[in-house]
């Protein structure tokens, strides 16, 4: 049996959409795993923070927490890159899905231009098929208005015509 090669197409489509869905699905996640180590990274800088002014005999504190700062503050830039990164791919991500689902599409809409095609030359050579029957019927005679042809109920006709005074 042979198949259908636009339903062919139509799998070989729909399985690409399904693969840049999941390949974005791996992308959003990554951007979601960065930023939250972003927040992570500024919750502790808070707390960090927070916890430097509660101390009153933190001078040892105080003395490493702008190396700390400034090192947090590099992994945050670092971060933020990864994060403008994964930005990127995931739009690059998400213009593949469009651009696959959009071939999908396409293929949906051929097959079904194809199919109202078949069926609209189904229905002509059906009509076709009536024309010829009908132009094989032997041809009825033409009247006038209001005349009757002789072969058209001849017995109501004279059945009539009694009745009448």
């Amino acid at each position: 049996m042979a198949r259908d090669p636009m339903r062919v197409l139509l799998t070989v489509r729909r399985h690409a959409v399904e693969a840049e869905r999941r390949t974005l699905a791996g992308c959003v996640a990554e951007q979601a795993a960065i930023a939250a180590r972003i927040a992570a990274l500024d919750d502790a800088m808070l707390r960090d923070r927070d916890a430097a002014a509660g101390w009153d005999d933190a001078y040892r504190f105080l003395e490493l927490a702008p190396v700390r700062r400034d090192a947090w503050l590099a992994d945050r830039r670092t971060l933020v890159l990864e994060a403008d990164a994964a930005a990127c791919v995931s739009q690059a991500g998400r213009d593949r899905l469009a651009a696959a689902r959009t071939a999908s599409e396409s293929v949906v809409q051929s097959m079904s231009e194809r199919e109202a095609e078949r069926r609209a030359e189904a229905i002509r050579r059906e009509q076709h098929e009536l024309d010829d029957v009908a132009r094989a019927l032997p041809a009825k005679p033409r009247t006038h208005a209001g005349e009757r042809h002789r072969d058209e109920r001849p017995d109501r006709a004279a059945s009539q015509q009694s009745v009448a005074p």
